[in-house]
């Protein structure tokens, strides 16, 4: 299995490639693996397939570009992927919500706001497997689509590859797609939620600022600033 997915990783295509070359979407026709036991290869090529679709949904999503995968842009692509699947998909747009429910993401998003392709969106996705359930499993991945720091601005090279700090809510949504795809039952009897923020750290009016951790200290104690460093 490990030198099936080791040969699957070498020849992913990025998504932007795939979009923009169409003909140099796919590096090999056929894949051949061999095993030495005959009755488990089918099922070993069923769990390789559901794990690689996962991981290049998670590759998709976190090595794109930040202007490819924007938070609209990411759910699009999320939605698409879950479409017609037991994995439930929503959204949350609304800069009002965020302000009464999500104050660090709307402090963040209040800049990038202005501009449309680049407003945050908060994504749930919801899997249940089959079975009565207990219990109910959060999972919650960190999907910065551009980290500038704001107005901390990162210098001396410090913004390559900011465009990966979406890679947390790219992992657990890659995880979401080897359970669909494996067709992973409950066994546990645990529904599995995953939500992610998706904003783009702009730099315009309203940018976000180092001070702006005291503001959310001050909304979660409903008293007083608490004052810690950072």
């Amino acid at each position: 299995m490990v030198a099936t997915l080791g040969a699957l990783h070498a020849i992913y295509v990025p998504l932007e490639v795939q979009e923009a070359l169409p003909d140099k979407s796919t590096k090999v026709n056929l894949l051949g693996i061999w095993t030495s036991a005959s009755d488990d290869a089918e099922r070993l090529i069923e769990v390789v397939s559901a794990l690689e679709a996962g991981r290049a949904l998670c590759r998709d999503i976190g090595g794109s570009d930040p202007e490819r995968m924007t938070p609209p842009r990411v759910y699009d692509y999320v939605n698409k992927m879950f479409i017609n699947s037991n994995v439930k998909v929503s959204v949350i747009t609304d800069p009002a919500i965020f302000e009464k429910d999500f104050p660090c993401l709307a402090a963040v998003n209040r800049c990038a706001n202005v501009v449309s392709r680049h407003r945050g969106h908060l994504i749930e996705l919801e899997y249940v497997g089959d079975g009565p359930t207990s219990n109910t499993l959060f999972l919650i991945g960190k999907g910065i689509t551009y980290d500038t720091g704001g107005a901390d601005i990162k210098a001396g090279g410090g913004m390559a590859g900011m465009h990966r700090d979406k890679c947390g809510a790219a992992a657990v949504a890659g995880f979401f797609k080897v359970l669909y795809e494996a067709r992973c039952s409950s066994n546990h009897h645990i529904p599995l939620i995953f939500v992610f923020s998706l904003v783009h750290t702009s730099i315009l009016l309203f940018r976000f600022k180092s001070f702006d951790y005291n503001v959310f200290f001050y909304y979660f104690s409903k008293k007083k600033i608490l004052k810690l460093s950072f």
